[in-house]
């Protein structure tokens, strides 16, 4: 019975461990802000700080840019520069070694371009 209570347990703990939320909170200006994921345009590293870009304003924050990474749905956000994370459905076009989102215009790297497009294209790129 024991290890019928405790396997139940376990499991019910493992399971809300696992489940991801839509939001982060970031320190920023002193205060901490919720920033929901879908308003993430992309997230840009400068030296120890990170940047995070929304539609309505820019966040910046003390935190490594592999913590934030770590921290977003892998299936929603994707490093495409060794400096730049990007929503993959806030991508407007791509042009070259460019990817643009509203006026933002973010570096592809190249090693690993060919990649990333496939994975922002993701099976919509309808050709002849």
């Amino acid at each position: 019975m024991k290890a019928k209570e405790y396997y139940a347990t376990h499991a019910a703990t493992a399971s809300q461990v696992n489940v991801k939320d839509d939001y982060i909170f970031v320190k920023t200006d002193n205060k901490l802000v919720k920033i929901m994921h879908d308003d993430i345009l992309f997230i840009e590293a400068m030296q120890n700080y990170v940047t995070i870009y929304t539609g309505s304003k820019k966040y910046i924050t003390y935190l490594t840019f592999k913590g934030i990474e770590e921290n977003l749905p892998a299936g929603s956000f994707l490093k495409v520069h060794k400096s730049y994370i990007v929503q993959t459905t806030k991508v407007d076009s791509i042009e070259g070694g460019s990817i643009a989102i509203g006026q933002h215009s973010i570096p592809v790297s190249r090693a690993n371009k060919d990649d990333i497009l496939q994975k922002i294209l993701n099976g919509k790129f309808l050709k002849r």
